[in-house]
């Protein structure tokens, strides 16, 4: 006789075992990592605490592609932010701003320019910071997954 619940208490038991974040093999040369999340080929999101020489605190991005309440543009946000940019007043501000709380910037309303080098590599420039991301399609051909995003930066 089939056990219906034998039989499902052994697929949620597969399905528990699975990773959720699909995880490519580790950059070494990668200055953080960002958890990146794709809802969609037109809307991802990489987030995570970060620790680098130029920017440590929490980091967010936030990139829509015609999206039909957003647009096309791209969302910098930051919570806890210590900036080491070579300019004191702008990281001295930037500091107090993100100060316990996290605060988010429109990249077409402000001085920050971002592009897409392909469909894997976001690319941020705020005056002399460089900011680009490595996010990984999502395997399988998803159109919805979480994968380990790559970033690097550097100052100028």
């Amino acid at each position: 006789m089939f056990c219906h619940k034998c039989f499902i208490l052994s697929l949620i038991g597969m399905l528990g075992g699975c990773s959720i974040i699909a995880s490519a093999p580790g950059d070494s040369e990668a200055d953080f990592e960002l958890i990146c999340s794709r809802w969609s080929p037109n809307i991802i999101v990489c987030e995570d605490y970060i620790v680098t020489d130029p920017i440590t605190g929490h980091l967010k991005i936030w990139n829509y592609k015609d999206d039909p309440y957003h647009g096309s543009t791209a969302l910098v946000c930051g919570a806890d932010l210590i900036l080491n940019t070579g300019n004191p007043l702008q990281d001295y501000i930037v500091q107090k701003e993100t100060e316990g709380e996290l605060l988010c910037i429109n990249a077409e309303e402000n001085d920050l320019s971002w592009s897409w080098e392909d469909d894997s590599i976001f690319t941020i420039e705020w005056e002399n910071l460089y900011l680009s991301i490595e996010i990984p399609e999502c395997p399988y051909a998803q159109k919805v997954c979480t994968v380990n995003g790559y970033g690097y930066l550097s100052v100028d």
